[in-house]
């Protein structure tokens, strides 16, 4: 998104048209999977320059002239109240059963067996690690959020 607005500062190739430089900050918005969370704003930028009337050299008396350019800038809105109401639900995965009865920590201690029950023919895939635990295992994870949960700490 930054290099987008970086070309449209720059003085030769750049989008001049209004309607392009929106697709393609819509483009940069989405390619970055971010268009749920930012929004972009277009705003014209007037960029005056003089120039001489006559060429020659420039004496007392030159004459100028005022060229008048609009340049497009990028500003990037961030949606704060939609970054933090999903910053709530980040980390959370859905879990499905076909028993509705089943209580919430009985189907975490549940998931924590299903990769033993599913074995994948590579063992980098079984050996899956959550990222912000610091080389936890998913199934340690899993088995201490099951134990916090019911407020009932677990030991081995």
């Amino acid at each position: 998104m930054d290099a987008l607005n970086q070309v449209l500062l720059s003085p030769r190739t750049r989008p001049r048209d209004r309607v392009k430089v929106a697709t393609e900050a819509d483009q940069a918005v989405a390619d970055c999977f971010a268009s749920r969370w930012v929004s972009c704003e277009i705003r014209e930028v007037p960029e005056v320059r003089l120039r001489q009337e006559v060429r020659g050299r420039p004496g007392r008396d030159t004459r100028y002239r005022r060229i008048t350019t609009t340049r497009h800038q990028l500003h990037f809105v961030v949606r704060e109240e939609l970054v933090a109401t999903d910053a709530c639900s980040d980390g959370c995965w859905p879990l499905a059963t076909n028993d509705g009865e089943l209580p919430a920590v009985y189907l975490l201690v549940a998931y924590t067996h299903q990769p033993d029950l599913e074995r994948r023919p590579h063992p980098s895939t079984t050996q899956s690690r959550t990222r912000g635990d610091a080389g936890m295992p998913a199934s340690s994870a899993i088995r201490w959020m099951s134990s916090v949960c019911s407020g009932v700490k677990r030991t081995q």
